[in-house]
């Protein structure tokens, strides 16, 4: 099976590309893998390309799920906003009223 992976961020000024995936690895890590080509991160080490891996490991996956569902939904439109986002992306969910 493929490692989930969607592209995060990608910019490309002609001096300067960055290209940010997150993705799941086969421990159920979450890693947040950058690679930028330019001046500015390298120069301390005299290098114009950098990559890094920043990694939440598999176990603290589901707090940093909610955490983020609260930073992006934190309001009182939060069950709407969350419906439509899940709506625009085709992610399966249910909602029920009682």
């Amino acid at each position: 099976m493929a490692t989930p992976r969607r592209l995060v961020f990608s910019q490309d000024t002609g001096t300067t590309s960055v290209k940010i995936h997150a993705e799941i690895n086969s421990n159920g890590d979450l890693l947040l893998r950058g690679h930028d080509l330019s001046h500015a991160p390298g120069a301390a080490a005299g290098e114009r390309d950098f990559e890094y891996t920043l990694r939440v490991p598999a176990e603290h996956r589901e707090r940093l799920l909610l955490d983020l569902v609260a930073h992006a939904f934190g309001t009182a439109n939060a069950a709407a906003d969350f419906k439509a986002w899940l709506k625009e992306r085709g992610v399966p969910h249910a909602f029920e009223t009682w």
